[in-house]
Formats: structure tokens, C-alpha cells, sequence
């Protein structure tokens, strides 16, 4: 921050504050579109733990291609406006082609069952499905999980064949091409990270899509964690192999289904922190937050009843405060303050008025003037 006066010369021994408004990394939460527009006590408080806690969402179910088509599209569109309106614009849609028969509309499946498979009548309502879903959330997502659980859901792969999963991003990058697309898959950190054919299919995937033309951006780790916690050890190796081929790695689907409340908050400070730590990490996601809509209540962050758990203090630690940047001081004798901060967006002020507004960005440090009256 370099302080001047009106006569454009720089200040020595000018006070300057520097105070973080939001962070550049995403911290997340995947969200009910039903609460979050209802009515009720519970949803008014979920709006406003939402807005305290987390930066970016996820949409949770209601982009999901059987549930979009036949009754979550105008909560979609009730809910989007919402976030919008209120600051989180940061929105991770999940999900675009989930391609096994238990997660696609009943016309699918039944065209999968056919014999013989009319490939190119599946194949155009498929690719009518990521055409429209593109332009449904053109300038409404930030990023979007294009193919989700190739493990074990590949009826439309061994319908089309592999090469349709290549398609799918080119198609999803071609009708909305400022969104982030990502391979999304679960029990590759997981499980002590042992599933190594689980884990071997989702790296061979990933490696197929683009030595196939697919512009895929980032990979997402599920990560549905049990008693069976994997030490970070062997977390930040598997981080590493698939920060390997793709410029974002995510934390897609966090959390940890635990009686054990003490040692649930003690691995989510050591997994956040590992996550945070590694450099192509661009975002980290829960699975929900509150118990009374969460998929697997024992891993949300309050009760059922809106009571805090010991997971949210350790979120809130380490996010608002440990991670948190707040400095000042004064300009030395070049008019100039220099501090460190977290990436994000921060208001500067200098002489006890003067005031910008700037981002940290990474790869770079901000320069800021401040000019006295």
C-alpha cells in the first residue's frame, strides 16, 4: 500500500489498516434448495448459517439430470436467485451426466434395456441433456461436475462407448465455456486410501478424457470418511498424483461420519489444513451442515436441534480466525506499508479515512494506492 498525498508525493509514518472481507479459497457447503426457500424457523436459520459460514455452495441434488427434469427446477431457480442475491455466487453444480441406469430419467433407461440400443437416439437425448443444462446455469455456476462415479456407473459407456466421456466435457465446455469442469469420484482418499482399483480407474479415466480432447479442469475428491480415517500421509500423496494431470483438485463432498464428536473435529482441523496446504487445492466442500438435512446426520456440524458441534468450532478456528488476515502499521519512508495476507478481498484505509478496496490474487501481490486529501 503506498500512501500519497494531494500533491501526488508519498507520506512517511502514515497509519494504514488492513482488513480481509472474504477469502479467495472456497469454503463450501452443498445446499437443499427446499430449505434454503422455505418458510419455516429452520430455514430461516439455515439461510443465516449459511451466509456466516461458507463463501461457495453446491447444489446438491436439483441439478441432478431425473430430479431436474421432473421437479427441481424451479427450486434450482428460487434458490440461485437467492445465493446471488446474497453474496455466494460461488456455485459448484453437481451434477451434469451420472451415467449409470439408478441415477438416469426412466426415457434413458428404457432406451438402455432396448435391444439393440438405438445408439444415435440415446446419444442425442443425452447430448440434449448437457446442451440444455449448460445454458440453464450459463452465468449462474462457477464450475460443474461433468461425469460423476465412472467406477461403478458406465451404462451409457458401454452403450456409446468409452470415447462419449471425452464428449461429454467438449460438449459441456463448447455450450458454456467460462465454467470449470470437473471428474468427480468417491474411495480415492477414503477407506485409508487402500482401494487401489478404485483408484487406479479414476487416474486411467481421468488420463482417457484428455488424451481424448476432453477439457477437463479439475478432479473431485468425494470424501466420505467413517471410522476408517486415512492418515495424511497418504491423503497428500494421492492429492499429489492427481494434482499430477489437471490444474484444479477440489474437495467435492466432505464429511465424516462419526459418533466420536471429539475425534470428528480433531480429523476435520488435520484434513481442512492438509487440503488448504496444497497449492492447486481450489476449494473445499461439505456435505451439509445441519443435521436436519444431511444425508448422514452423525457427520453434519449442528444438530438436529441447531446446536454447535465441535467440527464447527474447529471450521470457524480456522477460517475466520487462523486463516483470517487483519494487519496495520505505518508506511516507511518510501510511503509504503507491506504485509502478508491470505488470498481474498480486502478494504485498505490510510490517514484514519481514506479507503479501497482490492483482491489478493495468486501469483502475484496487490498494489494499492492510497491518496490523502
Amino acid at each position: 500500500m503506498t500512501v500519497r498525498n494531494a500533491a501526488g508525493e508519498p507520506v512517511a509514518g502514515a497509519p494504514v489498516k488492513v482488513r480481509m472481507k472474504n477469502h479467495g479459497f472456497g469454503f463450501a457447503t452443498a445446499v437443499d434448495s427446499g430449505t434454503l426457500n422455505g418458510n419455516s424457523p429452520d430455514s430461516q436459520r439455515y439461510r443465516e448459517e449459511l451466509l456466516r459460514n461458507f463463501n461457495k455452495v453446491a447444489i446438491e441434488n436439483d441439478l441432478n439430470w431425473p430430479f431436474y427434469e421432473t421437479w427441481a427446477a424451479g427450486r434450482f431457480d428460487a434458490g440461485e436467485r437467492w445465493l446471488s442475491a446474497n453474496g455466494l455466487s460461488d456455485i459448484h453444480a453437481h451434477v451434469l451426466v451420472w451415467p449409470g441406469k439408478r441415477n438416469l430419467p426412466p426415457d434413458v433407461v428404457a432406451m438402455l434395456d432396448a435391444q439393440p440400443v438405438n445408439q444415435d437416439a440415446l446419444r442425442r437425448r443425452v447430448n440434449a441433456h448437457i446442451e440444455r443444462m449448460m445454458n440453464v446455469t450459463r452465468g449462474r455456476v462457477t464450475e460443474s461436475d461433468v461425469l460423476n462415479e465412472p467406477f461403478d456407473n458406465k451404462d451409457l459407456q458401454a452403450a456409446l462407448g468409452n470415447g462419449e466421456m471425452a464428449d461429454w466435457f467438449k460438449q459441456a465446455r463448447r455450450h458454456n465455456p467460462d465454467v470449470r469442469l470437473f471428474l468427480n469420484d468417491y474411495d480415492i482418499i477414503e477407506r485409508g486410501g487402500l482401494l487401489l482399483p478404485h483408484i487406479k480407474h479414476a487416474l486411467d479415466t481421468l488420463r482417457f478424457i484428455k488424451e481424448n480432447g476432453g477439457p477437463v479442469d479439475g478432479f473431485g475428491f468425494q470424501s466420505h470418511f467413517g471410522r476408517n480415517l486415512t492418515g495424511p500421509d497418504r491423503i497428500y500423496e494421492l492429492f499429489e498424483l492427481f494434482a499430477q494431470e489437471v490444474e484444479h483438485i477440489q474437495v467435492t463432498e466432505f464429511d465424516v461420519n462419526i459418533g466420536d464428536e471429539d475425534l470428528q473435529a480433531q480429523f476435520t482441523r488435520d484434513f481442512l489444513t492438509l487440503a488448504f496446504s496444497h497449492p492447486k487445492m481450489n476449494g473445499f466442500t461439505l456435505w451439509g451442515f445441519w443435521a436436519g438435512r444431511h444425508w448422514l446426520p452423525d457427520g453434519a456440524m449442528f444438530r438436529r436441534d441447531w446446536s454447535a458441534k465441535k467440527n464447527l468450532g474447529v471450521w470457524r478456528d480456522l477460517i475466520f480466525r487462523e486463516w483470517w488476515t487483519e494487519a496495520e502499521g505505518e508506511t516507511g519512508e518510501d510511503g509504503v506499508y507491506r504485509t502478508r495476507g491470505f488470498l481474498g478481498h480486502y478494504k485498505a484505509a490510510a490517514g484514519g479515512g481514506v479507503m479501497k478496496t482490492f483482491t489478493l490474487q495468486r501469483g502475484g501481490a496487490a498494489r494499492v494506492e492510497l491518496l490523502l486529501p
